[in-house]
């Protein structure tokens, strides 16, 4: 994966070079789904699909569709010219949490539906 050249990653922008950085917000929306998560007895479960939600960000390509997406005001007012959801960053963390999970028979988790935790 090709990193932009600021090395910055970020979740969300308000305008070209400033928002909250992807790191931040994986780590807070975590803290949040692992407090939710705690109500069921699965705190670290929650932790983790919270972390994993939006790994797709750590793209090259989801980088440069915030970029091109950022204050346009066509993206928002002409719904046939708008990029959202053009760039997949919402099944990356599934799909890396069900290589981890069922990938192999040492991560395998017993007693435990992996599967179900994608759609969490």
């Amino acid at each position: 994966m090709r990193m932009p050249a600021s090395n910055l990653f970020f979740a969300h922008l308000r305008s070209p070079g400033e928002g909250q950085l992807l790191k931040d917000h994986l780590l807070n929306v975590s803290a949040i789904t692992s407090r939710l998560a705690a109500k069921t007895s699965l705190p670290r479960v929650g932790a983790l699909i919270g972390l994993a939600h939006d790994l797709g960000k750590y793209s090259t390509v989801f980088q440069e569709y915030l970029s091109r997406v950022v204050g346009d005001a066509a993206m928002e007012m002409e719904p046939e010219f708008s990029l959202r959801g053009s760039v997949d960053h919402s099944t990356a963390g599934a799909q890396i949490i069900t290589r981890g999970l069922i990938g192999g028979p040492k991560r395998r988790l017993e007693g435990l539906q992996p599967r179900l935790l994608l759609y969490a």
